[in-house]
């Protein structure tokens, strides 16, 4: 899914490098958001990272879509809707690199500009300025999200990034009352042992809203890099459909430690859970109807609250009249809490579509990215009006969205 628009900033560069291996487009729907990527390709080198797939990692960014023309690609659309969808700009990036921070405030300032008031995520492992942080700070309109990923892992396996630079930024911006959501990815044997632990929560209960604890990403093309890796090797030759892996003892050692040191701390298994949870609306991917997920999640009960309130079914012609609007001639059934679509979705389609109506949706999915989250999975059911309760000792981890897909 290789994409230039007429006019573009760039026409080789990086995109020459990715084949077909690596889908791209300036604007793709991802499993939390509708991803926003103007610029491609990060100076930094995570051993673990998917833009090693595309050899866009320990290179220069390179714009590929001036502001001007990503802004109006994005509004006009299919899958936007203008003060709702989420948005995440710079996910084939790091949105604090210099070469994109000007690119960053420039699309933020111009939504701002037109006074839409979609969430838009931000994520980085770097330190922010406080030029940039009060530039955030000041939007009014804009809603924006600030996903700090710290893993705590040496700096040989995150190559360019200075330890302490994301928790610079979650000081800084929480100070300035932006809401930070703390991204613990991925969680490895390396960075899971008690000590470690204890300090990153203990630095995420005061300088974030909610963490976020992921697992390794399980691809294909990244296998040879993991075994390469002492500290990435525990995830070497787990197959690839399993989606990511965590260790259950890193699961389990992280919840009870949080229980003794910071218990009103949200942890949370889906990336979509903490941005709601900020945002102070239900889920969107409907997590709820994934007890597995949403029961071991350290979820404040208002917003366990909003979440069961929020639950609704649509109809049919509701579910057709969505497809419509992107294009698609499916027809729909609904059966309880489940939407049953004929023929085949696109992955985006189906993503637009679960977030639109938030319940399980039940398809043939063409998938073409190079990732695929636990949201693509088959639900168990949970009773309509009966809340997803936490279950603090539950075993396992999964994740079902990232930075770079």
């Amino acid at each position: 899914m290789r994409h230039l628009s007429p006019g573009s900033p760039m026409s080789e560069g990086l995109l020459s490098t990715i084949g077909d291996h690596y889908p791209y487009s300036p604007i793709q729907y991802h499993d939390s958001w509708l991803a926003v990527d103007p610029v491609i390709g990060c100076k930094a080198s995570c051993s673990y990272c998917l833009l090693r797939l595309a050899g866009w990692t320990g290179v220069r960014p390179e714009v590929v879509e001036s502001t001007t023309d990503i802004v109006e690609q994005l509004v006009s659309h299919r899958y936007f809707i203008p003060n709702e969808t989420k948005l995440c700009y710079g996910t084939r990036t790091d949105v604090l690199m210099p070469e994109v921070i000007p690119h960053m405030t420039a699309f933020l300032t111009e939504l701002e500009k037109r006074g839409l008031r979609n969430p838009v995520a931000l994520i980085s492992k770097k330190e922010i300025s406080e030029e940039t942080a009060d530039t955030i700070a000041n939007l009014r309109n804009v809603r924006v999200v600030f996903l700090c990923s710290w893993s705590a892992l040496p700096s040989h396996v995150e190559k360019g990034i200075r330890q302490g630079s994301a928790l610079a930024t979650m000081r800084r911006l929480t100070k300035r009352q932006v809401p930070v959501i703390h991204y613990f990815r991925p969680m490895l044997p390396a960075n899971t042992d008690e000590l470690t632990l204890r300090e990153v929560l203990s630095s995420a209960a005061t300088w974030s809203r909610a963490t976020v604890h992921v697992g390794i990403k399980l691809n294909d093309g990244l296998q040879r890099f993991y075994t390469e890796s002492e500290i990435l090797k525990p995830a070497a030759g787990r197959p690839s459909d399993e989606g990511s892996w965590t260790p259950p003892e890193a699961v389990q050692n992280l919840r009870r430690i949080a229980a003794e040191i910071c218990p009103e701390h949200p942890l949370y298994e889906h990336t979509s859970c903490a941005v709601s949870h900020v945002l102070g609306e239900a889920d969107y991917t409907a997590t709820i109807h994934r007890p597995s997920i949403c029961k071991p999640s350290r979820c404040p009960s208002l917003q366990r609250a909003r979440c069961a309130d929020s639950r609704k079914v649509p109809t049919a012609s509701e579910v057709e009249t969505s497809l419509a609007r992107i294009g698609l001639t499916n027809s729909a059934t609904v059966e309880g809490e489940h939407i049953h679509i004929d023929g085949s979705l696109s992955q985006e389609d189906y993503c637009y579509l679960l977030h639109r109506f938030n319940v399980p949706i039940a398809s043939t999915v063409n998938f073409f990215r190079v990732f695929r989250g636990s949201i693509f999975s088959t639900p168990e059911a949970v009773p309509e009006g009966q809340p997803a309760t936490s279950e603090p000792n539950a075993a396992n981890s999964r994740e079902e969205s990232s930075h770079g897909l």
